[in-house]
């Protein structure tokens, strides 16, 4: 379920672009041109760097940069598994299609859940130890490599984060 929600949201932002030509089309029945752009909104990413777990030692040595590289010789393919967080391939799919239904965004809103389900954890796991050093950096370098893909689609279009606390009631 969680996979399927930025291909969704993705595919809903073509729809509306889709319509966005439709009212264009008919702004002459209301005396003129409609001012309509194209917002793209993305969203609970839920990326698990974590899907091949041969590739683990090589991500934390290396910088985001070479992240794809790295994703790309993985012997995993497909977008996943029902119910699992988000892999390389189906980010990858997601950004390629927000591409081609919004290549004209006016803007780019992210809004986070940029990483997977116990993301922490996984990282101990693989990691053989408890460091929150190595964790803060492997966190950084992840969201790093996501912006690096959006701007790769993306290149002149701005990207505005929607920072968002969280509040714990009494």
């Amino acid at each position: 379920m969680r996979a399927t929600v930025l291909i969704l949201f993705v595919f809903l932002v073509g729809c509306a672009s889709t319509r966005s030509a439709s009212i264009q089309s008919r702004a002459s029945d209301y005396g003129g041109q409609l001012d309509i752009g194209i917002i793209l909104s993305l969203t609970d990413f839920h990326f698990d760097p974590f899907y091949d777990p041969k590739l683990f030692r090589e991500l934390v040595q290396s910088p985001p940069s070479e992240w794809t590289r790295i994703f790309d010789s993985s012997q995993v393919s497909g977008y996943g598994e029902y119910g699992k967080d988000s892999n390389y391939n189906l980010v990858v799919s997601a950004l390629n299609h927000a591409a081609r239904v919004a290549p004209k965004a006016e803007f780019i809103l992210l809004a986070g859940d940029w990483l997977a389900y116990g993301f922490s954890d996984t990282y101990y796991q693989y990691a053989g130890n408890r460091d929150p050093q190595g964790l803060h950096e492997f966190i950084d370098k992840t969201i790093t490599f996501l912006t690096q893909r959006i701007r790769e689609q993306f290149p002149d279009v701005p990207i505005y984060q929607i920072c968002v606390e969280n509040f714990s009631r009494p």
